[in-house]
């Protein structure tokens, strides 16, 4: 529900959940944020633009934590996020 088909209309769920997330575990060192794993049946574009918003509200809340972002065709295709990476 996070990318892909939906996506633009279901962000401000997905943010204000990652956010909730964020605030719950920014001081646990057990913890990384895997914000779209293995997405398939998108392209990059789609994800990228949703990681970056995504990332962007994390991080306003925690700064340090790991988070993934997985690419599309089940995480293979990481050459895409490699030419145009998050920002």
């Amino acid at each position: 529900w996070t990318t892909g088909e939906g996506a633009t209309s279901m962000q401000a769920n997905a943010t204000s959940f990652w956010v909730e997330i964020a605030d719950l575990y920014k001081d646990k060192s057990h913890v990384i944020y895997e914000i779209a794993n293995e997405p398939n049946g998108v392209t990059w574009e789609q994800v990228r633009v949703y990681a970056n918003t995504i990332i962007a509200a994390i991080r306003a809340v925690d700064p340090e934590t790991v988070i993934i972002v997985g690419t599309p065709t089940w995480s293979q295709d990481i050459h895409e996020a490699y030419d145009n990476p998050v920002s």
